[in-house]
């Protein structure tokens, strides 16, 4: 049986928010992404996968990568 999900977003900003994090990644894209996420984490130097903007309360949130030196 085959089910489909539809989804409504009430406004642009959250119909580019579902776009922007659901996104189809190959095993290898997948590695660097978590591997980015990590290096943040943990603060050391390299690429990070981290937040764009620095306002806790920023919706939705967006990420970009940055050089890290630690």
């Amino acid at each position: 049986m085959s089910r489909q999900l539809q989804v409504e977003f009430p406004d642009e900003r959250m119909r580019k928010y579902w776009l922007d994090n659901n996104v189809e990644m190959s095993p290898a894209e997948m590695g660097f992404n978590i591997e980015g996420r990590i290096r943040c984490h943990k603060n050391e130097m390299g690429w990070h996968y981290t937040r764009k903007y620095k306002d806790g309360e920023q919706f939705p949130i967006e990420l970009e990568w940055r050089w890290h030196e630690a």
